[in-house]
Formats: C-alpha cells, structure tokens, sequence
C-alpha cells in the first residue's frame, strides 16, 4: 500500500528496544525469586533453551513467509508472537517479595549503586567487559551476515532461512549442555570453555559459497552460536549469584548498559566496515575480534 516509511521503521526498532531492555533486566531480576541458587543455570538454560528454539525455528519461518506472504505479513507475524508471549507472562501466578522502600529514591544514586556493584566486584567486572565484547563484535556481525547471504552469495530468502537454522540448533545444544558443563568444570569456567572449544569455529563462515561449501556457514554458525549461548547462561547465572538479592536490578541494568550500550556502535561500524571492504572481509574482522572474549575470561 506504500503507506510506510523508513521512519516508522526507525520509531518501531526504538520502541521494541526499549521495552526489550526492561523486560530482560525485569526477567534476569525475577528469577532468583523463582528458583534457588543452586537451579540457577537450570532455570537460565532452559530460558535460553526456549530462546534457542526460536532461534531455530524463526529464520525458516521467516525467509518461508517472506517469500509465500510477502515481508510486511511475516513482520505482522512476528508482532503478533509478543502478543501471545505477554499473555503467557500475566499467567505467571508466583508471588514476589515486596522489596524494601526507603522514604527517598535517587535515580542517581541507584545508578549509582549498579556501577558501584558491578566495578567493585573483579568477577562482575570482567563479566561485563566481556560482553560488551562479545555484544559489539555481534553487532557488527548481525550488521553484514544478511548482505553476505543475499548479495554477496546471492542466496534467496528460503535457503538463508534454512542455513540459519541449521546453524542455529547449535544455540539449543549450548543451552541444553550449560548445566553438564558446570558440573564438569564449575560454573565460572563453564563460561569460557564453550567460547575456547567452539566460537573458533565461527571462522569457518567467511569461507562459505555458494553450492557445497555452503556447509561451511552451517558449520561456522552452530559452533559459533553453540558458544555465544552457553557464555550466556553460564554468564547470566554466575552474576545472579554473585549479586545481593535487593541489588539485582540495579546490577542487571548495570550489565544491560554496558554491554548491550555498545551494540549501535557496532552496528555503525559493521556497516561502514562493509561499505569500505565488504562482508567477507568485514565478516573476518567480527569473528577474530569474538577470539578477545576468552582472553579476557581468562
């Protein structure tokens, strides 16, 4: 109908960006609450697991929609799917502990308290660091992965959705897998033993082509996002229990900005990157720069 523009594009991304914010500082805040310190990464993984299963399944789905009903029905599809997760969000019927109210609140200094809770504990900080890391190099990456399937490859919108998810179940195995590995080696090198055995794998995507070499996208994608999960349970899970209770918001918005803060200059970069080079080139760029993440879990 010609109606929309890439304003309203603009305005919708904001919008979803920030109610994403809350709602992942609100969930990795609540589920303490829920489960006890020692089901931590159980209860994570299987957050992420369902996050994994979507991941799986949502690029086919999409690149299928897209060329059966066209991309504004698949969009209207996916805005139709957060509808359906709030409703099974309000069926939630535990009972929260009312937090402590002092007679004063300064945003200032709760802002103040998050830094202060994240840059005084070494775990935390490193923690943090790491992932604006791993978040800024992912963002560049997410910036040029599509241009190197439909441009570059020239693939149509059907075979880049089944690459994606093929690659993608590694993201369900990293999930399932988090809470052996934190048995196996504790749970603060559960972290960085996925990042160390499997994101190296993620150098194999600039290499693929078209035709049989394509497998090497597959390949490269499920060891890469098999290590990107399993950091982030294992992450996720170690500042839950690391944190005082009255303080996990603030330390969870802490987290949230610094490491997710960087994620538009990455962005940025990722597309000026490919203009300049390419996206095989700037593909090779995100994927070495990913290999800083376990230096500094180290």
């Amino acid at each position: 109908m010609h109606v929309l523009t890439i304003w309203q594009l603009f305005a919708v991304v904001f919008l979803q960006g920030v109610a994403t914010t809350f709602f992942d500082v609100a969930y990795h805040s609540y589920l303490p609450s829920l489960v006890s310190a020692e089901d931590l990464i159980e209860g994570n993984a299987k957050l992420e697991g369902s996050a994994a299963v979507a991941q799986v399944s949502g690029p086919a789905l999409a690149g299928f929609l897209i060329q059966w009903l066209t991309a504004p029905i698949a969009v209207f599809a996916d805005a139709a799917s957060y509808l359906f997760s709030a409703v099974n969000v309000a069926r939630i019927r535990h009972q929260e502990p009312v937090p402590e109210r002092p007679e004063y609140r300064s945003l200032r200094r709760e802002i103040r308290e998050g830094l202060g809770v994240v840059f005084a504990n070494p775990i935390l900080r490193t923690l943090a660091a790491a992932a604006a890391v791993a978040n800024f190099f992912m963002a560049v990456f997410t910036a040029v992965v599509m241009i190197f399937l439909a441009r570059e490859l020239r693939l149509p919108p059907g075979t880049i959705g089944v690459l994606l998810t093929l690659g993608s179940i590694g993201a369900v195995l990293g999930a399932v897998t988090t809470s052996a590995l934190a048995r196996r080696f504790g749970q603060a090198r559960s972290a960085l033993v996925p990042f160390v055995a499997a994101c190296p794998f993620g150098l194999l995507i600039p290499l693929a082509h078209r035709g049989g070499l394509l497998v090497l996208f597959v390949v490269g994608w499920f060891g890469f996002s098999f290590a990107f999960t399993a950091y982030n349970v294992a992450g996720v899970s170690l500042r839950q229990a690391l944190c005082p209770p009255r303080l996990l918001s603030r330390m969870n918005a802490t987290m949230r900005f610094l490491s997710v803060g960087v994620m538009p200059f990455g962005a940025l970069i990722g597309g000026g990157l490919d203009t300049w080079l390419g996206p095989r080139s700037t593909l090779w760029i995100t994927l070495i720069g990913e290999l800083l993440v376990p230096i500094l879990l180290l």
